[in-house]
């Protein structure tokens, strides 16, 4: 069986529901299109020996024991499968990659190569790394002197250096790419995973090309994706985008037991801000703070504006912070996170520029000034608080006015269909590869609708684009003939995406102000479980309160008559997978995979069967 054979994906989760999700065809046709037009050496999927990986433990890292989701990983990257684990920080990711690289570098010791977004985060693994029993890391960056790549280079190929640290920036450097050259990596750790995807919430561009980079190694090595957070469709988009072998995911329970939900519907601005210093106040005193000025804490808000005015908010009740967002120089932010990260400072109020590297076991709660774009995004800073596994608080103050403020700021482009064709004939006018700088010189389209749509195109097969920034047409021709067609997808296909992102913030306004139990419509979403009761959110203990009556607001229990339980997993012919959320106004509310949330009339469904239980 060669790398461009293997399995369908495989989805395997330490707390087994049942719940995995159906797999597109579309991943694994696309995988086999790829490989099959690769001129690179396929790898063999078969599996490898199987090391002693708790043995490995013990000798490389000093650990006792590994942890179920440690070993669940290993296995499936040691039995051959390109592997994406989706477990929360502190589960020992780090772990998983250097005893990987240690089991598969095989007798040429082949390093492994690790793609990471941060440097700092870097520095601390590299520490790490370097007072444990592993072979030699080392890190690269745009600040290394030309003597450090060439003693890299040799280190590669003489089989002495173990693990190589770097930004996804680094391989769009050719210079980068050469020092592989007959000696490939065994292993590549894409660390920070959902940043491969756009339907992700940090979306990194550079990331999009590690496919490229992937096919561009003499033998393609093993892949090994990392994040703490990504939902049932961003996994499947992140193992697509990687081009990944005989994919297999594992992932962890999202649920955070420890981590109580609350939301607050407030009518104006004016009332936000009056209500911003009490409940930090709450917030910390539900985390067993008594003295909220002690208690470490992050504010989270949209704008950079906004981080000015809540810090003056709590500053005006006693309450000092500091602030953090992307307009401060590196200097000034690097001073801000080491301050925070040391306990110097206890609140800081951020926007999400405050995200990845931030790993503080202490913070007792997050508060959500502003609303976010979407789940993904709200899930991945609530688990700031509460890593340590006491108690913690998440609460989000929600205005209809945010909603507004937020599609502003995160609406995706509108394509013109004129700049789109104008793209099309240029790249069908070219002689071969064409930098990507000349397209843009001569069709006069700005840089972002440019690239958006050779990426559309590249998408939909039409045009290639190479890790050196040069467009051809895969077929003149045929792009030729057909470029009315393909303006017409692109353009349909920006639009669904557009579609797509006003329904995610669509999903936040009725996380924020549903009647029922937050958990049962957040963990669901990231492929995880509730029994509808969860006891940890502001809903569940109200209903306690009232003796267990139902909240107000969305139904609990699924209605007489209803066609699909509460929580039921369902295909609909065009939507594809989904999970039924709710019942109300003659619809069947279901959250799609892809598609997000769709009301279904229940009407309709009756004379058209276009929905239907998901086969288990």
């Amino acid at each position: 069986m060669d790398g461009c054979g293997g399995p369908s994906l495989i989805h395997d989760r330490f707390i087994t529901d049942g719940a995995d999700w159906d797999e597109s065809n579309v991943l694994r046709a696309r995988r086999v299109r790829r490989c099959g037009s690769s001129n690179r050496t396929a790898r063999s999927i078969l599996p490898s020996s199987a090391p002693d990986v708790h043995a490995l433990a013990r000798d490389l890292l000093g650990l006792e024991a590994l942890r179920p989701d440690q070993v669940a990983t290993l296995k499936l990257l040691l039995d051959g499968h390109d592997t994406l684990a989706v477990l929360p920080t502190g589960s020992g990711k780090s772990a998983i990659y250097q005893l990987a690289g240690a089991a598969l570098a095989g007798e040429q010791e082949a390093v492994t190569l690790v793609v990471s977004p941060l440097i700092a985060l870097q520095a601390d693994q590299l520490a790490g790394m370097r007072a444990s029993g592993l072979r030699r890391a080392e890190l690269l960056n745009g600040h290394s002197p030309a003597s450090h790549r060439e003693t890299l280079t040799a280190a590669i190929a003489g089989g002495t250096l173990g693990y190589l640290l770097l930004a996804p920036e680094q391989l769009m450097n050719p210079d980068t790419r050469a020092m592989f050259r007959g000696h490939p990596p065994a292993l590549f750790v894409v660390d920070e995973a959902h940043c491969v995807s756009e339907w992700g919430h940090d979306f990194r561009p550079d990331y999009r090309e590690l496919e490229k980079v992937l096919n561009d190694f003499d033998t393609r090595p093993r892949v090994l994706a990392l994040t703490a957070t990504a939902a049932p469709a961003v996994r499947d988009d992140i193992l697509e985008q990687l081009g990944a072998v005989n994919p297999a995911v594992h992932a962890a329970d999202p649920d955070r037991p420890n981590l109580h939900l609350s939301a607050e519907v407030c009518p104006d601005a004016e009332t936000k801000g009056r209500l911003v210093l009490p409940r930090v106040r709450d917030l910390a005193a539900a985390a067993g703070c008594g003295d909220a000025g002690r208690c470490c804490g992050i504010v989270y808000v949209a704008t950079r504006a906004n981080t000015s005015h809540v810090r003056d908010l709590l500053a005006e009740g006693g309450l000092p912070a500091a602030t953090y967002h992307g307009g401060m120089s590196r200097g000034e932010r690097t001073g801000q996170m080491a301050a925070f990260m040391s306990g110097e400072t206890k609140i800081i109020v951020a926007t999400s520029a405050f995200g990845m590297g931030v790993d503080k076991a202490n913070v007792r709660f997050v508060l959500h000034y502003d609303v976010p774009d979407s789940l993904d995004s709200y899930f991945q800073q609530i688990g700031r608080a509460g890593r340590d596994r006491r108690p913690a608080a998440a609460h989000l103050l929600y205005t209809e006015a945010d909603m507004g403020r937020q599609k502003s700021l995160t609406a995706p482009a509108r394509l013109n269909e004129d700049e789109v064709y104008e793209v099309i004939e240029a790249v069908v006018d070219a002689d071969g590869a064409e930098p990507v700088d000349s397209l843009q010189e001569e069709t006069e389209v700005s840089p972002g609708r440019l690239n958006r749509t050779l990426q559309l195109l590249e998408a939909m097969d039409a045009v290639e684009v190479s890790l050196d920034e040069e467009a051809q047409a895969a077929d003149a021709d045929r792009l030729e003939a057909n470029a009315d067609d393909r303006a017409a997808a692109v353009l349909a296909r920006q639009q669904r995406f557009r579609d797509w992102r006003a329904d995610r913030l669509t999903q936040m306004k009725r996380y924020a102000t549903t009647g029922s139990c937050r958990r049962a419509l957040l963990l669901p979403y990231f492929g995880g479980v509730s029994d509808g009761r969860c006891g940890a959110c502001d809903r569940c203990t109200q209903a306690a309160g009232a003796g267990d009556a139902e909240p107000d607001g969305d139904t609990v229990n699924t209605p007489a008559g209803a066609p699909f339980a509460l929580r039921a997993r369902v295909v609909h012919d065009t939507f594809g997978p989904g999970i039924v959320e709710a019942y109300a106004d003659g619809c069947v509310e279901v959250l799609f995979r892809k598609a997000g949330t769709k009301a279904l009339n229940l009407t309709f469904l009756a004379d058209h069967p276009v929905l239907r239980a998901a086969q288990e």
